[in-house]
């Protein structure tokens, strides 16, 4: 039962680190075009009082829940795996 445990583990920790990474370029990726966005509405403004819409909206605050969901998955993973060496740990005492 712990081997079917372990490797449900290590897919889990596998995905959370994949999707976090790829968070982690999506990021960069938004940061660079609400940046360019940005410049590029400064710019063009007659007196610099316009508003830059790439800061307004919550796409930030989604990837940086769901890298918060996907640490939370990772720890998951982690306990899985080391659950049954705990368990060891607890008989020999």
């Amino acid at each position: 039962m712990f081997i079917i445990n372990k490797r449900g583990g290590f897919v889990i920790v596998v995905l959370s680190v994949l999707l976090l990474v790829l968070l982690f370029f999506m990021k960069i990726d938004m940061d660079e075009k609400a940046d360019e966005l940005c410049g590029y509405v400064h710019a063009t403004s007659a007196d610099g009082t316009q508003v830059c819409v790439a800061h307004s909206g919550i796409g930030s605050w989604v990837i940086i829940v769901v890298a918060g969901v996907a640490f939370l998955f990772l720890f998951i993973g982690l306990y899985i795996i080391l659950l049954p060496y705990m368990k060891k740990e607890e008989k020999k005492d």
